[in-house]
């Protein structure tokens, strides 16, 4: 059931952040901008180190921990890995965009950034719950 709950809210997420683009600013309620854009950056920085460990133990939501097994965690950050071999080494950050939305009475933000690589850009959409603790990650 929790697990099936996460899945909706990442479908959710991703549903906003299509219908919205990247360059409408919303209000944002119950979250900081400043704080969901230096979470985002702390957390592409780790990305960018390869430092998936201390993602886990310090920075992922205790949801997603009940709902995604260690190995699946990890299995998906070799394919992070991957991709970052082919993105080269790390330039800048770019524009972001932040969205708030609520779901069954909690609330959350999905921030998209553009970062700029090497050898190109990509894009990361990170969310977080209201602790600003982790609870998906994607890139494209």
């Amino acid at each position: 059931m929790k697990n099936m709950k996460v899945k909706c809210i990442l479908l959710i997420g991703l549903v906003l952040l299509v219908l919205l683009g990247c360059e409408k600013k919303l209000e944002l309620n119950k979250f900081k901008e400043d704080e969901v854009k230096s979470k985002a950056q702390d957390i592409i920085e780790l990305i960018n180190n390869r430092d998936y460990k201390k993602i886990y133990d310090d920075n992922v939501s205790d949801l997603v921990k009940t709902t995604v097994k260690d190995e699946e965690y990890y299995k998906s950050m070799e394919e992070i890995s991957k991709i970052l071999d082919k993105l080269g080494k790390f330039i800048e950050y770019e524009k972001y965009d932040i969205i708030e939305q609520e779901e069954n009475g909690n609330t959350y933000a999905t921030i998209q950034y553009v970062v700029k690589y090497e050898n190109e850009k990509t894009v990361y959409t990170l969310g977080f719950d209201e602790e600003y603790k982790l609870i998906n990650i994607f890139i494209k």
